[in-house]
């Protein structure tokens, strides 16, 4: 089970930035960079007299410090956003889940290896709808990670907002 699921990480990680960016739907062969991009918006009152606010709820599922890193990073960054509001109740909301391992388990803390999937759901007693995802590698850039995270949550929440009722 071990060794299966070390595989997948290492066919993941192999896979060319290219076929990352078409998943995404960016048709670019060239992965952005997205370390000085930044989430652009109004006052937080503007943004939730406009209904512009997109509930969310941060998941990681892991034992690695970096990944943990991440995660809470980027739970901060959505908490500070005028653009979300985390939510742990029962609404309809966006789900950002990562989940993380150590790179490399004969040197921990040096990297990990992570995979974020983007779910909108209705309710608890409804089945999620698939929204996105992004695999990719993180070491001591926890924030721009985050950031880039932020990014493109705030712009899967742009095109699916007709799922969203207030948006």
């Amino acid at each position: 089970m071990i060794r299966m699921r070390n595989l997948v990480v290492i066919l993941v990680l192999l896979l060319p930035p290219a076929v990352w960016a078409q998943q995404d739907g960016n048709a670019t062969a060239e992965t952005p960079s997205m370390a000085n991009a930044t989430v652009e918006a109004p006052e937080k009152t503007d943004a939730a007299e406009a209904g512009l606010v997109t509930p969310v709820t941060v998941e990681h599922e892991g034992e690695d410090g970096r990944g943990s890193v991440l995660a809470l990073a980027l739970e901060e960054r959505l908490a500070d956003s005028p653009l979300f509001h985390l939510s742990r109740d029962d609404e309809p909301k966006l789900i950002i889940r990562i989940s993380s391992r150590e790179e490399f388990s004969g040197r921990p803390g040096l990297a990990s290896v992570y995979a974020v999937v983007w779910i909108y759901r209705e309710s608890s007693d409804v089945l999620g709808h698939y929204l996105g995802m992004r695999p990719g590698v993180t070491g001591g850039e926890a924030e721009a990670t985050a950031e880039s995270l932020a990014v493109r949550s705030h712009d899967l929440a742009k095109e699916f907002g007709y799922l969203f009722p207030e948006l």
